[in-house]
């Protein structure tokens, strides 16, 4: 939480009504995400006497559409906030009861959706007339909704909340066909990770050595977008 309270502060106190006025773009963007193969792989105990069993979480995504607009600080400084949602599929497979160490034998499959926002400073490598290329970092909140991370549909595999903390870094490419109108590029690596949801409350211990955090994501994102020169 700190990073992403810090990046709000600062864009903040980096955006006078003054500098505001020298510059703004915004973009509808496009595109697709590649998540990563493992969600998550970790073994769980179940009911007393305990039992424990292997689950692991594949995730996959689909089509992104997001939205952001800019606007300049100070020289090649911007401001950036955006949007950007997809649907995922998230597989989760599971072992036989007091077999952890056995094949899986079940893959339930459940549909989802991951929505991000974001708030940070890009800043152009290049910035001519007709073309510009940004470097951004930025923090972002990712909020999970649907039966994918609902507790009452995958169980303890949901969430422990249902928003989570991230980063992400990119670059875009963006080609001004006109005073106004233009096209842009963009490639980012949004990176994250969120807590399982704790085992039911029954007294029974997860195993020696599992991790409730899932492992750090990268989701690659690629994106093609039309954009407008506000001022």
């Amino acid at each position: 939480m700190r990073p992403f309270v810090l990046g709000l502060v600062g864009a903040a106190l980096l955006l006078p009504g003054q500098a505001v006025a020298q510059r703004g773009e915004i973009t509808v963007v496009g595109g697709i995400v590649q998540s990563p193969d493992e969600e998550f792989d970790r073994v769980i105990g179940s009911n007393a006497p305990v039992f424990y069993t292997r689950q692991r979480g594949e995730r996959s995504s689909g089509a992104a559409f997001g939205a952001a607009a800019s606007f300049a600080i100070r020289g090649h400084v911007f401001a950036e906030i955006g949007i950007m949602s997809h649907p995922v599929e998230r597989a989760i497979s599971t072992t036989g009861l007091g077999d952890e160490s056995g094949p899986f034998l079940v893959t339930n499959r459940f549909d989802g959706r991951i929505t991000s926002i974001w708030l940070g400073p890009s800043y152009r490598v290049i910035d001519r007339e007709r073309f510009a290329l940004s470097a951004l970092a930025a923090p972002m909140v990712l909020v999970m909704t649907g039966d994918a991370f609902d507790r009452q549909q995958v169980f303890h595999n949901a969430p422990s909340r249902s928003a989570a903390i991230g980063f992400m870094v990119g670059a875009r490419a963006r080609l001004w066909m006109t005073e106004r109108f233009g096209a842009q590029l963009g490639v980012e690596d949004a990176i994250w990770t969120f807590p399982l949801t704790p085992h039911a409350n029954d007294g029974t211990p997860f195993a020696p050595g599992t991790s409730q955090d899932t492992p750090r994501q990268h989701d690659l994102r690629v994106s093609i977008g039309a954009s407008y020169r506000l001022f």
